[in-house]
């Protein structure tokens, strides 16, 4: 962070000023959080505690039960109460991440925290927090910083911090774009989060419970029983076998390699080793299924691909895959697996592993409703993954 006078390869129209750098102190009080234990002043209501891990990007996230502090021991230390727009900076952890006081953090206290009360007429301070929150500063932060179990970044090497500083009017609209972004992901991110809850739910209540027959939920028409069965009675299953080393290659012309959960990505295999040599093959929209640490993980092959020992390939309708999916949700398979150094199942026991299952239409029903419902959580995570991808080149872009 040098003294360089720069201009960022991305503005907004109008804007054709050099940008200065100026040392965080030039633009604001910095002073530190509380550093003394407190416990016992803690309470259930008062003024509020800001931990490092309340602490995320230009936002604050607490707990379902936040810590405040008795009013008396507040008072004592009301030098360090925050004001709205004070930026507050994670000091031990996530260090760099920073947020800005609303009104809805007014008066708290931070713990630990390094906090910045800038001079509103020289800068933003949500223009601040957004640069403190760009790869620029984090990296500083963390390079600068100390500890050996902990990461922490102290006072005397924030005040070495250098901000790359535009006029006002260019700090607003650069804070306005980013923030718009970030309400954007928090969105999208909570309907994922919402859907996968929702998921879990219609798994819980879409197949029968431990001991019963019939769930909770089914689709009109359908009222027989289901009937137990073996998961080698349902689906096709082939255990895996490596290839030898000496036959992987990088070359995408070559078979997919799928060895373990890391060939594994949001239910679908990825590849990342190809091998030259066939010993046993999935085919495109087989099931693979972990066999070794973490057992239980599965997904599906897009590919043609060579399965290797810590896979097995089941040949099984959207049903079947959805099973699994429940029965890894329900730590079916902990408590079957065996292993001193890992966990891990055998043929034996994956093939014999007990199934409820209804007549095919319901099968096909219940499998094709869960399979729109993934579509609709793989869509909200596309769309956070694409907007944290334009965040992070607009931030790239943006700042000097």
């Amino acid at each position: 962070m040098g003294n360089n006078v720069l201009k960022p390869s991305l503005r907004f129209k109008g804007f054709t000023e050099t940008w200065e750098q100026r040392n965080i102190k030039e633009l604001g009080k910095v002073f530190i959080g509380l550093v003394t234990t407190m416990t016992t002043s803690y309470t259930t209501e008062g003024t509020l505690l800001i931990r490092n891990s309340d602490i995320k990007e230009n936002k604050f996230s607490f707990s379902d039960d936040p810590i405040f502090l008795e009013s008396k021991f507040a008072q004592e230390n009301a030098s360090r109460m925050l004001k709205i727009g004070d930026v507050v900076t994670v000091h031990t952890g996530d260090v760099g991440t920073s947020a800005v006081i609303s009104e809805n953090e007014e008066n708290s206290i931070g713990f630990a925290t390094i906090n910045t009360r800038p001079n509103q007429k020289i800068i933003n301070p949500d223009y601040l927090s957004c640069f403190f929150n760009t790869d620029i500063h984090r990296n500083f932060a963390v390079n600068m910083s100390t500890g050996d179990g902990r990461t922490n970044y102290n006072l005397k090497e924030f005040n070495q911090v250098m901000v790359p500083l535009p006029n006002l009017s260019e700090q607003k609209q650069i804070a306005s774009i980013i923030l718009t972004i970030n309400q954007l992901i928090t969105l999208h991110q909570r309907k994922y989060d919402k859907l996968v809850n929702v998921k879990k739910a219609f798994l819980d209540k879409m197949f029968p419970k431990n001991g019963e027959v019939i769930p909770k939920l089914r689709f009109k028409g359908f009222t027989d029983a289901w009937e137990q069965r073996e998961l080698c009675e349902l689906a096709q299953i082939t255990m895996g076998q490596s290839p030898n080393g000496i036959n992987y290659t990088s070359n995408p012309k070559d078979y997919v390699l799928v060895q373990g959960n890391a060939d594994m990505e949001n239910g679908w295999v990825t590849p990342r080793v190809w091998t030259t040599q066939i010993t046993k093959m999935a085919e495109p929209n087989d099931l693979i299924f972990s066999v070794r640490a973490p057992v239980g993980a599965v997904g599906k092959t897009q590919h043609k691909a060579v399965i290797g020992r810590g896979v097995a390939s089941i040949r099984g309708n959207e049903f079947i895959f959805q099973e699994l999916l429940r029965l890894n949700m329900n730590n079916h398979w902990k408590t079957i697996s065996t292993g001193s150094t890992f966990d891990s199942i055998n043929s034996t026991e994956l093939r014999t592993t007990s199934i409820k299952a209804p007549q095919m239409d319901e099968q096909n029903k219940i499998g094709g409703f869960l399979k729109s419902v993934d579509s609709l959580i793989t869509l909200h995570q596309r769309k956070y993954e694409k907007l944290q991808n334009i965040k992070k080149a607009l931030l790239q872009k943006m700042f000097i």
